[in-house]
């Protein structure tokens, strides 16, 4: 199955309507929107996927150096490599969750780490190991989240 040529989220909402992002951003301004949610528009494209399909070090460096946009596309993106409804998972799905939780521990950006539990609530099924091992680490307002993950079957 190939990926729709963009995906869009708006707040927690996911679409995949085949448009492109300047489509969008003009319909958004049209309708008087696009401001009041530019901060929740979030599109991933050719360059995100090649990004993920390049592996681990490229995922890698974006996410820890990244800005918090270019963080926000791609981990975006991962959720399409990492679903299983979409048929297109990654081959080092596991090396990617490892990854995440690395990235939770030090990602300053919220919106960033609600994502990255978002992926790793909704698609991992290895063990969380680095969060468990690293749980007095975890910031306070994380800590109760992080416990509700490690305690999901």
């Amino acid at each position: 199955m190939n990926p729709p040529p963009y995906r869009y989220m708006l707040g927690r909402r996911i679409s995949c309507e085949p448009v492109d992002g300047l489509h969008l951003k003009r319909k958004l301004k049209e309708d008087g929107k696009y401001h009041a949610m530019k901060k929740d528009f979030i599109v991933y494209g050719q360059e995100q996927r090649d990004i993920v399909e390049a592996g681990i070090s490229a995922v890698s460096a974006v996410l820890l150096e990244g800005s918090e946009e270019s963080k926000r596309s791609l981990l975006f993106c991962l959720d399409y490599y990492l679903d299983p409804y979409y048929g297109c998972l990654h081959p080092d799905s596991d090396g990617i969750f490892i990854l995440l939780q690395q990235c939770l521990l030090t990602e300053p950006s919220s919106e960033v780490r609600a994502d990255i539990m978002q992926l790793l609530s909704d698609y991992c099924d290895c063990p969380l190991d680095v969060l468990r091992w690293h749980l007095p680490d975890i910031p306070k307002e994380w800590r109760e989240d992080v416990l509700r993950l490690l305690a999901e079957p």
